[in-house]
């Protein structure tokens, strides 16, 4: 299951680690947000949330195209 994974003031560098550490694969980056995503089973996604200052949640729908709104001014 595809998971995303949210330092709180932890390294990009050292999350990733500790991803590949609990088992996770295909993982992503995500520059502006910060945040990681990549593919655990439950087991490995509960060792990773043990882990302090991240946080891991389920995505439940992800979708490949973003929507850009425009403000008129």
């Amino acid at each position: 299951m595809r998971y995303s994974v949210i330092s709180k003031g932890t390294a990009p560098d050292s999350v990733e680690a500790e991803i590949k550490k609990a088992g996770g694969k295909d993982i992503a980056r995500t520059t502006l947000l910060g945040h990681m995503f990549c593919e655990l089973d439950e087991g490995q996604a509960k060792k990773l949330a043990a882990v302090a200052g991240l946080t891991v949640k389920p995505v439940k729908e992800f979708r490949t195209h973003q929507t850009v709104a425009v403000c008129a001014g």
